[in-house]
């Protein structure tokens, strides 16, 4: 079933629908580029704003799926909208805007001063709603929007909802973060 929680462009609807069989493939006029994927899953973009994350087999075994944290974190600034989703099978979310660190690193630019601060927010709101990632060993995962500046996270199949008080979570940020900031200082971004 597919579960919408923004609205989505009548043809994207259409398109979802017909993936899981509630509408018929020959109504689909959406056109879809594939942009990549990884072992959890296969990446695809709708008209430059939109991101369809098809789960591979691999991740359909797992238990954590992009969807839940990604809908419980709506709201935050640094988080896609989530448009929709079928449980184990596929999400829609927004295109996060900016360019991705890595591209940075790649050309020798560097991110601006205020940087640190809103990665720090944006990892303490995180925290705030009991969601907590570890797992930054890839500068592709968050984006710099310089004309927002917005940083984006992108990759929510490494979250996972942590049973602990705000202190102990805000503590794990705190090293997480300064884990972070380092590692993008010896990539000279920072």
């Amino acid at each position: 079933m597919l579960i919408i929680i923004n609205e989505l462009p009548e043809e994207l609807e259409i398109l979802c629908r017909a993936a899981i069989g509630e509408r018929e493939k020959s109504e689909v006029k959406a056109e879809i580029n594939e942009l990549n994927g990884g072992s959890h899953g296969k990446i695809y973009e709708y008209q430059q704003e939109y991101i369809i994350k098809k789960f591979t087999e691999k991740a359909k075994q797992g238990k954590h799926f992009d969807y839940i944290p990604l809908r419980d974190l709506q709201g935050i600034e640094g988080v896609p909208i989530l448009y929709a989703y079928v449980e184990k099978d596929f999400l829609v979310m927004e295109k996060a805007k900016g360019v991705q660190l890595s591209y940075l690193d790649e050309k020798g630019e560097k991110l601006p001063e205020i940087f640190p601060q809103k990665l720090y927010k944006l990892l303490l709101e995180m925290g705030k709603k009991g969601y907590f990632f570890s797992d930054f060993d890839a500068l592709e995962d968050f984006f710099w929007d310089g004309t927002t500046q917005t940083i984006t996270f992108i990759d929510y199949g490494v979250f996972a909802k942590v049973n602990k008080t705000f202190d102990e979570v805000e503590r794990d940020i705190k090293i997480y973060y300064d884990n972070i900031i380092e590692t993008l200082k010896m990539y000279n971004i920072l």
